[in-house]
């Protein structure tokens, strides 16, 4: 009763303003939004929005492409991750398809390592229409992902059309 009645107060302060914010995305002509929470600090970037976890144990970044430059923008996240130090195992490859509020997507997850120790690297490609697609990106060590799988669980149920 008690962990249920703590979960409720806390779903309660996510929903209110200063607590977390929504994005609409891409800027100009806005497809889909997406919430993070306000201590994450998250960070407007050109295709889309960043954010990190007070511990920095978990990164998430939401970002646009078309149809035609998504694999770009996938080629481009694996650079950036390389680049931070994360090496993907890519023989632990997992994928599933889902559906997340009417939108279409497939994620695909690995296993891995980085500069602190093993880490989990999962992108999810939402659909968003038939020449807008929406990527995300988190990141974070076994550890972090525990501790914030409600986090990241809002931020990716709370992606929709507007």
């Amino acid at each position: 009763m008690r962990a249920t009645l703590i979960a409720a107060a806390f779903g309660c302060l996510l929903a209110v303003p200063g607590f977390a914010k929504t994005y609409q995305l891409p800027d100009a002509n806005p497809a889909v939004s997406v919430t993070l929470p306000n201590a994450w600090k998250p960070t407007e970037v050109e295709k889309g929005v960043e954010a990190t976890s007070p511990d920095e144990e978990t990164y998430v970044a939401v970002e646009t492409a078309t149809a035609k430059t998504l694999e770009t923008l996938i080629t481009d996240d694996i650079k950036f991750l390389t680049e931070q130090g994360v090496v993907i195992d890519r023989s632990t490859q997992q994928t599933h398809d889902s559906t997340i509020n009417g939108i279409q997507v497939s994620f695909l997850r690995w296993a891995g390592k980085d500069k602190d120790g093993p880490t989990n690297v999962t992108l999810g490609i939402f659909g968003v229409t038939d020449n807008l697609v929406l990527l995300l990106t988190a990141w974070s060590s076994p550890a972090g992902e525990k501790l914030y799988d409600k986090e990241i669980s809002d931020i990716v149920s709370s992606i929709k059309r507007p």
